[in-house]
């Protein structure tokens, strides 16, 4: 049943958000230091009344964002902000929401950013080739597959 399945994929998208948005804001407000470790797995989820799984995929994106990566036997581990990705308008958000020193670099990065990526994505859907357009839609039935 088609309307099942995208029930389920919106709940556990919105809670892998959830978890995403909670740690991100947490770790830029400085509730837990470079190089400490974030609480275990069972820890999160209890916390957030979240499954392991949703725990496992928050983590991957907060490993893409570069706020943290993954250790074997040491756990989850934050990273400096210098690794953070400053390109991401979440990260972009959660580290002004957090800073009372508000960086003017930042903010201004934030400002260009909602500025340029509309055009620039207008700019790519009108010239995109068959093929570009064809990957675009591969890469998104896969991203659909993950959730």
């Amino acid at each position: 049943m088609p309307g099942i399945k995208a029930r389920e994929s919106i709940r556990s998208v919105s809670v892998v958000e959830r978890l995403v948005s909670a740690l991100g804001r947490d770790i830029a407000g400085g509730a837990w230091k470079p190089e400490s470790s974030l609480p275990t797995e069972p820890e999160i989820a209890h916390r957030f009344g979240a499954g392991r799984n949703a725990v496992r995929e928050a983590v991957k994106i907060l490993v893409a964002k570069g706020f943290v990566r993954t250790e074997r036997r040491a756990g989850t581990i934050v990273r400096p902000e210098s690794c953070w990705n400053l390109l991401d308008p979440e990260v972009l958000t959660w580290i002004l929401s957090a800073s009372a020193n508000r960086d003017p670099l930042l903010e201004e990065l934030s400002e260009l950013r909602a500025i340029v990526e509309p055009r620039v994505a207008a700019l790519a859907a009108t010239h995109a080739s068959a093929m570009e357009t064809q990957r675009i839609f591969e890469a998104f039935e896969q991203l659909e597959k993950q959730q």
